[in-house]
């Protein structure tokens, strides 16, 4: 029995390090489509999740390219010289349009060159809705354009007075179906792109089907409906005059990332793989999101709109491009400029460690140190964040002598400042026992942790990780001291804490229960083990996919395990 629990121990430990390690971002299918987003209604900041934020930055990206300057005959010319080396065009056709572009750019409109058919619209759009921010910039003159046309089409036509509906029908790939059938009413979407909708009903339906015939699983039909044109969050406007199509009738374009509310969805009569979505543009006045948008707004405050782009991106891990930028940022600064270069230096070494470049990161953080030397006072808590993100990458060289080293720096600085940062303190001796319970110093390693959990004790409030944490690390040493009574305490504890915290950590819940199971079955308490390996399962399965069948067999062979103990 106590070989097969061993087993169950070992082949769990493997899944939820598979857990921990998998990567959260998923790849978009690449279908032309319209993306979608959307954000649940939430009373404050703090109740944004994660998944949300994608929304938000999407907003914030759409701001920052309107805001920027663009010179149009420099941008125009770069944009057809880099797509011409770097694109493989489509037997010339490509090559011919980017040429009429070029030379026939100013006699027609950007909406006239947006409507038509080929590279133009193709690339705009597909920039947008995977969110290439280097394309992006390199086409922020069309789009800018684009926006504003819009703009002065809708300032100075006819103003919507009586209700309008207008239709849009698409294909959806899996993720944007599955994010529209879980919402409710009054929850935001948004669109990544200039949407072109129209009145005709009957049309918009048939493309929805016409896209199930292309190999689409699923498809929408949106049904918007606007009141006022002037009251709409961003440009809505007739193009009929202007398209590239003589015969467009009652065809309308939102500008990009234009914001609606979800008045309803549900299957289309008829049609159940058609989802039918009522939607209504926000007003100008909204101030729900007008309050997030700000909140989030403040994360990317910078010096330049090219700081905050290169910020923004960072926010969406988008880290390979953040680095262009950033390198690009730092060939264009003054060196006289300080701040700003210990700002790109330290933003690249984040990029570099992001990217598990240890030594690269590492050699960028020194940088940044060296920098910050240089004009700021030692007791800037800038340094403590340094020192640590070297400590932390050196730990992970297994250097523990040079780790400690710095751990040591950052703890003589924080304990020197007259302004205490009392959870930077509980970290730091936290850190520090985590440091020496992998040297297998235990008894150091508990003393550290004992100074960091009193400080937790005072300061810090019980629905904190930090609390968890420090009661799961010290369960650990004591663990690995074999004093498995004080260990199960501890562990107990930890999962007191990990309970109140909000999102609660559901991996750091399982892992206690698993570690509870194995010691409980050292003390020759295997009634509880089992019990405690079964709470962990029923964990595990709520954070592994209902559908993928590889999930499934995890779980099929744990349970069987855990019954083969009983």
């Amino acid at each position: 029995m106590l070989s097969c629990f061993f087993s169950i121990f070992v082949f769990f430990l493997a899944i939820t390090d598979t857990l921990t390690k998998c990567d959260s971002n998923q790849c978009s299918q690449e279908m032309d489509v319209t993306s979608i987003r959307v954000l649940s209604t939430i009373t404050s900041i703090d109740g944004i999740q994660t998944g949300d934020y994608s929304f938000i930055y999407a907003q914030l990206l759409k701001e920052l390219l309107l805001r920027m300057e663009f010179d149009q005959q420099n941008s125009k010319n770069e944009f057809i010289n880099f797509f011409k080396e770097t694109t493989e065009l489509n037997q010339n056709n490509d090559m011919v349009e980017l040429d009429k572009f070029g030379r026939e750019y100013d006699k027609h409109s950007i909406i006239w060159w947006y409507t038509r058919p080929g590279f133009i619209h193709h690339t705009i759009n597909e920039a947008l809705r995977i969110q290439d921010v280097l394309n992006l910039l390199r086409m922020g003159f069309l789009i800018q354009k684009l926006h504003r046309q819009l703009e002065h089409i809708s300032r100075n036509s006819d103003e919507v007075t009586s209700t309008l509906t207008v239709y849009l029908g698409q294909g959806l790939t899996y993720v944007d179906y599955g994010n529209l059938k879980k919402t409710a009413n009054n929850e935001y979407l948004s669109f990544n792109t200039f949407i072109s909708v129209n009145t005709n009903y009957e049309q918009a339906v048939k493309n929805a089907r016409q896209a199930l015939r292309d190999g689409f699983e699923t498809a929408v039909l949106f049904s918007i409906i606007v009141e006022s044109s002037t009251s709409i969050s961003v440009p809505f406007a007739c193009i009929d005059d202007l398209s590239y199509f003589d015969n467009s009738e009652d065809e309308y374009i939102f500008s990009i990332n234009t914001v609606f509310r979800i008045e309803q969805v549900e299957a289309l009569k008829g049609k159940n793989s058609i989802l039918h979505v009522k939607l209504r543009p926000i007003s100008i006045r909204d101030k729900h999101l007008r309050q997030i948008m700000q909140a989030t707004r403040k994360n990317i405050e910078g010096s330049t709109l090219m700081f905050e782009m290169a910020k923004l991106i960072m926010l969406m891990e988008q880290y390979s491009t953040a680095e262009i930028l950033y390198n690009r940022l730092l060939n264009e600064t003054l060196q006289t400029d300080i701040e700003n270069i210990e700002l790109i230096y330290h933003q690249l070494a984040t990029i570099r460690e992001k990217k598990n470049d240890t030594v690269g990161a590492i050699d960028l953080y020194e940088r940044t140190l060296e920098i910050a030397k240089s004009h700021r006072q030692m007791n800037d808590s800038i340094f403590q964040l340094i020192l640590l993100k070297i400590a932390g990458l050196l730990q992970a060289q297994k250097k523990f002598d040079a780790a400690m080293e710095r751990f040591q720096e950052a703890l003589r600085l924080e304990l020197q400042t007259t302004a205490p940062n009392y959870r930077q303190r509980s970290k730091i001796y936290n850190d520090i026992g985590v440091l020496l319970n992998e040297q297998k110093r235990y008894d150091e390693s508990l003393g550290y942790q004992e100074k960091s959990l009193a400080i937790d004790r005072e300061y810090t409030p019980n629905d904190h990780m930090n609390l968890a944490i420090t009661y799961y690390n010290m369960a650990s040493s004591y663990k690995n001291m074999k004093n498995y009574e004080m260990a199960l305490a501890y562990y107990q504890e930890a999962i007191i804490h990990f309970q109140q915290t909000k999102p609660m950590p559901i991996t750091n819940i399982l892992n206690n229960h698993l570690f509870i199971a194995h010691i409980l079955k050292e003390l020759d308490r295997s009634d509880e083990a089992v019990q405690h390996a079964k709470t962990a399962a029923k964990l595990l399965r709520q954070t592994m996919s209902d559908t993928d069948p590889n999930d499934q067999v995890f779980i099929d062979r744990l349970e069987q395990m855990i019954d083969s103990v009983e």
